[in-house]
């Protein structure tokens, strides 16, 4: 096996290289849509198909039961049975042409006798099979094709019979609907052409459809759509499923790197597929599965929403407002089954006032969960599971603990998942959820870490022993297709996550060894602190060295000593007004009358704060201003302190301008920046403005987090302080602090690329990773306390 390093440098080349061509959207060949487009005649001898090399593919994959297509391996029969019926059909009219086909033509037919029986038994089939299936029986039954009576055949009919004449068809070709996906399925008769071609996608295919765009062709020799049809062909050497599905692709791709916090690996390649994204998305409406179509979908735009908002690009959640309308959420107008993924992805991120909307959302979850983990548009409920447990789903709607316990309890003796039989994807998606629930789940953390471990090594088995890794398909289209870079980069995405976090263990052993002795040295730190200012501490300063790694641990626990001290109720203000000229006097006159331990521990935090900011390399002359600088800052901590202990005590609310200026000092942000800067860069001389700003976002980042237990203490917050002035909801209060929070990472990121702060350029990037993992600490639920 490859060592550690070595690997994770192939991931991260691998995963760049999926970025830089996700426009290019690769996806298997499906024979479905390959059959519809081998049914084209050609112009010059309409006895011979125009495309001869699908025709050839048709024959050259037929199965040995006669059937064509996926599926049937793991109880879902729809794509084999539609692929099978679409082929043999095509077949059945090129033998009535003259051509010899009639061996497969009688192996298929008696597939589908034989299967017919197992449509019922998956709550979901192929996308648009209800009108898609029958279509193509009537085909075959008219061409003569021998099937037997199942009663399968008269059910479908008679069902389509009935949608059909709840379909308006005038409405159907007046804007873009899903409808126009299953374009091949409607009665010639009520096709309205002129206005279906004015529904056309900008690259001549009916909703990036091929076999739609095939039909339409056969029956009007649209040029626009031969073009496309030749462009797929030319692309792939075969036909699949739907191209482009660009959209889809790239925001899933930088789904997987984003949930698993790994956007500092890719920051060119990930930003410049984020532009695209923003590019196409649209504030009024959303965004779809591909760039060349109009019809945005919850689900797409519920994941972009979701990237953009995370990178703090604007976007507004008035945008869900679409897909919410007389009492029901919907993917699609007009759908006709809900899926639970698309509602679990709008719970996930949306934070606007519409209560019906959430709440309609819920209930439609708990009905389409209930009893299965199934989805319309994933074969494995290892896909709804990796959802449903995702962190930032935090309302309740999912019981996590049980959905866990599944993923452990359904793992197979080679250490992979899979419905049926271990494979790359949905190992990738059972990884997925149990690192996310490592750190979580400390009761279960030990049966996690093992069973991952195992799931990791099937990975690694097949990225390092030369394995093909299994790519089933397992997303529903109108067939099962495989998006391979949504695959690959999940894959090579969870790989690295673990061994990026194998690493960074190895690196700090030895650092947590060196600071645990320092720790004991100190009695007014809290030892129960260590593991979780360790990991902020790597989190924040991994790729620095580790003298700024011991700094910034050691000021985080010195910041908390100090914090913990004022913000106990042990002391009268007259007190903390002494113990605070105690903490800054170089010769302090004494403490005022205390318990034994309380003044040990008092002095042991001035013993510390010396020790800190008396370093030896700031007592050298040169330094002179930067220790003077450093003095100030912490008396004005010290003081920011006082302040909130005296609101707290009296009662007094300060109003939310008061209180940020105030808290940006008190969280000692500024001076920890400071602090770090000369360890970093020689001097404490970094920017007020970026001191300010980084400052404002720690507070609230940190409120955010920790308003329900300050509310419990009676200390102030700036949730608490916008809820008492404006009389507003804790959800308005907490969306406010959401938006005042990505306001000042924009005015951070604006100031990192100004030219007058060039000089702290890479400094200013610095500060925002720590904001950033700030925001990851503390959106995980965390908290020191």
């Amino acid at each position: 096996m490859q060592n550690t390093a070595t690997l994770k440098d192939r991931l991260i080349g691998e995963i760049k290289d999926t970025l830089r061509n996700l426009e290019n959207g690769a996806m298997p060949p499906a024979a479905y849509d390959t059959a519809w487009v081998a049914r084209i005649s050609s112009d010059e001898d309409p006895a011979q198909p125009m495309f001869p090399q699908c025709l050839q593919w048709l024959l050259q994959h037929q199965h040995n039961d006669g059937s064509w297509g996926n599926g049937s391996d793991r109880g879902f029969y729809h794509d084999q049975i539609i692929s099978t019926l679409a082929a043999v059909v095509c077949l059945q009219g090129w033998q009535r042409r003259g051509m010899s086909l009639q061996g497969s033509i009688e192996s298929g037919t008696r597939y589908l006798d034989s299967s017919m029986q197992f449509l019922d038994g998956h709550p979901y089939g192929t996308n648009g099979f209800e009108i898609l299936f029958p279509a193509l029986l009537q085909e075959a039954l008219d061409l003569g094709v021998g099937l037997s009576r199942h009663h399968v055949i008269d059910r479908v009919l008679e069902a389509r019979e009935e949608k059909l004449k709840k379909i308006s068809f005038d409405a159907v070709f007046e804007k873009p609907t899903t409808l126009l996906f299953s374009l091949e399925g409607f009665p010639l008769e009520q096709i309205d052409w002129d206005k279906a071609f004015r529904l056309q996608d900008t690259c001549g295919s009916f909703l990036t459809s091929p076999a739609a765009t095939a039909f339409a062709y056969i029956h009007t020799r649209n040029h626009r759509c031969l073009a496309y049809l030749q462009q797929t062909l030319e692309r792939f050497n075969y036909i699949p499923t739907q191209y482009p599905l660009d959209i889809f692709q790239t925001a899933w791709s930088l789904k997987a790197i984003s949930k698993l916090g790994l956007e500092h690996y890719f920051e060119t390649e990930y930003n410049e597929q984020l532009d695209r994204l923003q590019n196409k998305w649209n504030d009024a409406s959303g965004i779809s599965w591909s760039s060349v179509i109009d019809l945005p979908d919850l689900d797409d735009t519920a994941v972009t929403y979701y990237l953009l908002k995370k990178a703090q690009r604007p976007t507004g959640a008035g945008v869900f407002e679409n897909f919410y309308r007389n009492g029901e959420v919907f993917c699609f107008p007009g759908e006709t089954q809900s899926s639970p993924t698309h509602l679990l992805h709008l719970l996930q991120v949306y934070n606007g006032n519409n209560t019906g909307l959430v709440n309609t959302a819920r209930q439609q979850l708990s009905t389409t969960l209930s009893g299965r983990w199934t989805d319309k548009w994933h074969l494995s409920p290892y896909y709804v599971t990796s959802i449903a447990t995702d962190p930032t789903l935090q309302d309740g709607s999912v019981n996590v603990d049980a959905a866990v316990n599944y993923v452990l309890a359904t793992q197979h003796p080679d250490g992979g998942w899979g419905h049926a039989g271990s494979n790359a994807e949905e190992t990738g998606l059972a990884c997925m959820t149990l690192l996310l629930h490592l750190s979580r789940s400390p009761a279960n953390r030990q049966v996690i870490a093992a069973q991952l471990q195992k799931g990791i090594d099937f990975l690694l088995h097949i990225k390092t022993a030369g394995v093909a890794m299994d790519t089933r398909p397992l997303w529903i289209a109108k067939c099962l297709y495989t998006p391979y870079s949504v695959v690959n980069t999940l894959v090579n995405a969870v790989l690295l996550r673990y061994l990026a976090g194998q690493e960074q263990q190895a690196m700090n052993r030895p650092l947590l060894a060196a600071l645990t002795g320092w720790m004991e040295q100190h009695i007014a730190l809290d030892n129960a602190r260590i593991a979780p200012v360790a990991a902020i501490t790597m989190d924040i300063a991994g790729r620095e060295s580790s003298r700024v790694q011991e700094a910034l641990f050691k000021f985080i626990m010195w910041a908390f000593g100090i914090d913990d001290l004022y913000d106990a109720g042990d002391y009268s203000l007259e007190a903390l007004q002494d113990i605070s000229g105690y903490l800054l006097e170089n010769e302090p006159s004494g403490l005022p009358p205390l318990p034994g331990e309380k003044t040990a521990v008092i002095s042991d935090l001035r013993a510390l704060t010396r020790e800190l900011f008396g370093a030896p390399f700031l007592d050298l002359p040169a330094h002179a201003p930067s220790r003077r600088r450093l003095a100030d800052m912490i008396a004005q901590v010290i003081h920011a302190m006082l302040a909130e202990a005296t609101w707290k005590r009296t009662g007094l609310y300060p109003d939310l301008l008061s209180y940020l200026e105030n808290g940006r000092v008190s969280v000692s942000t500024p001076l920890m920046f400071s602090y770090i800067h000369c360890f970093m860069a020689g001097d404490a001389a970094v920017p007020e403005k970026l001191l300010n700003i980084s400052g404002e976002i720690i507070r609230l980042v940190n409120d955010m987090a920790t308003y329900k237990r300050e509310l419990e203490e009676r200390k102030l917050n700036s949730v608490t302080i916008i809820q008492q002035t404006t009389r507003c909801s804790v959800d308005k209060a907490i969306q406010q602090v959401k938006d005042m929070i990505a306001e000042r990472m924009l005015q951070m990121k604006a100031l990192a690329g100004d030219p007058a702060y060039a000089a702290f350029g890479e400094f200013s990037r610095f500060m925002i990773h720590v904001c950033e993992a700030e925001q990851r600490f503390y959106g995980k639920g965390r908290d020191f306390r």
